[in-house]
């Protein structure tokens, strides 16, 4: 990753600039350019590196693959695909994140690290969580335990935690966990937990402020297809999307720099459901062959639903952050990060969560004063000579 210059450096040097010439809209201006593409984000000392958290953005640790993309023996290139007997890699971050339950209805796998709130409930059925069969076929080292945690009660007719690599998963539940819940690691009931690993009271601010920027593309949506173009040049990618229910529609993306972030606003405070049949890159690649490399800078952004339905039959590409509501997860595949204020329900039979890391960069402290104007205000607060916090 490129370096992100450091908030004690950006504001010892740009403060009393400011405060002698009373250039505020410089400033603005600034952002301006950044949101055009004319300055790097990472210009900024706003601009993070780990947007969603350092331990549910990017993947964390000395063993991270430099890509999710894999050759097949004959020769394609897949982001998701069979995972064989070893992992590309390993990621000490949290994939899932419920900040209620978590609940298999219909499903089959669950790959990376869990952090339920609630009851994790994995179903009537086999599960395996941790490990997969097919996924993005990177899990978490041996070396950093737990790899299960509930604040509740861990239960399912036939769990098994990381069995297919061999792993051994430790797994611990501040209530119980149920007899059928196997692994080669620990289980340990009626204990502690670690802390919470991100914050949802940060993340309701930034999804606020994300939802708020102005657009850089446009999101066309038409009976079968949602087609988001880009403007072939910014570092952040800005789209809105209003879309609930319907035909389930193929997803393409076009006139997008390769390491841009793509950020996918869907604004509304009402229930919200996003069919989709396939996903296609900026190769008008599909499927399992859909990058691996964009899939990790997608962010999907519901900042006001009370709950939010993914439907069809899709590999489901990008981070999905629902900061105010609840997940329910009804397509083949869910491809990259999965941050939830509320539950969790998995509710597709064979569907299967892919441990996909987010490694876009988007700006965590700026408010934008509306979406028509590309004028910027500060907020209310105090710089701090550290880092910001998550």
């Amino acid at each position: 990753m490129k370096p992100v210059t450091k908030p004690s450096q950006f504001t010892d040097l740009i403060r009393p600039l400011l405060a002698r010439l009373r250039i505020a809209n410089a400033f603005a201006l600034a952002i301006v350019l950044m949101m055009t593409g004319a300055l790097p984000v990472t210009a900024f000392a706003q601009a993070s590196n780990s947007p969603l958290g350092p331990m549910t953005s990017g993947c964390v640790g000395a063993a991270c693959p430099p890509t999710y993309d894999k050759t097949d023996p004959w020769g394609n290139v897949a982001s998701v695909a069979n995972c064989g007997t070893s992992p590309i890699g390993r990621d000490e971050a949290y994939s899932i994140y419920a900040g209620g339950t978590f609940t298999v209805t219909a499903g089959a796998e669950g790959e990376g690290r869990f952090y339920v709130k609630g009851n994790l409930n994995a179903g009537t059925l086999m599960y395996n969580i941790v490990a997969v069969g097919v996924g993005s076929c990177v899990v978490p080292p041996d070396s950093l335990q737990p790899h299960v945690e509930s604040g509740a009660n861990i239960s399912g007719s036939d769990v098994r935690v990381g069995e297919l690599y061999n792993l051994h998963s430790d797994v611990k539940a501040v209530g119980s966990i149920a007899a059928t819940v196997s692994t080669q690691g620990a289980k340990t009931p009626n204990t502690t937990i670690n802390p919470e690993p991100i914050s949802f009271a940060t993340l309701q601010a930034r999804s606020d402020d994300w939802a708020a920027l102005p657009t850089t593309g446009t999101a066309v949506v038409d009976p079968w297809t949602v087609t988001f173009t880009g403007n072939g040049t910014s570092a952040l990618q800005v789209f809105d999307l209003v879309l609930n229910g319907g035909n389930n529609r193929v997803v393409s993306f076009a006139n997008i720099p390769t390491t841009a972030t793509v950020l996918i606003n869907v604004e509304s405070a009402s229930a919200v459901t996003i069919p989709t049949d396939d996903f296609r890159d900026l190769a008008n690649k599909g499927g399992m062959q859909f990058s691996g490399d964009l899939t990790r800078r997608i962010l999907w952004n519901f900042p006001n639903a009370p709950s939010v339905s993914l439907t069809g039959s899709s590999q489901f590409r990008g981070s999905v952050l629902v900061p105010r509501g609840n997940l329910t997860m009804a397509v083949l595949g869910l491809n990259g990060r999965v941050l939830v204020s509320g539950n969790i329900v998995q509710n597709r039979g064979g569907s299967e969560f892919h441990n996909f890391d987010f490694i876009g960069t988007c700006p965590c402290h700026l408010r934008p004063t509306s979406k028509s104007a590309r004028s910027w205000t500060m907020p209310p607060r105090t710089w701090a000579k550290t880092s910001p916090s998550p």
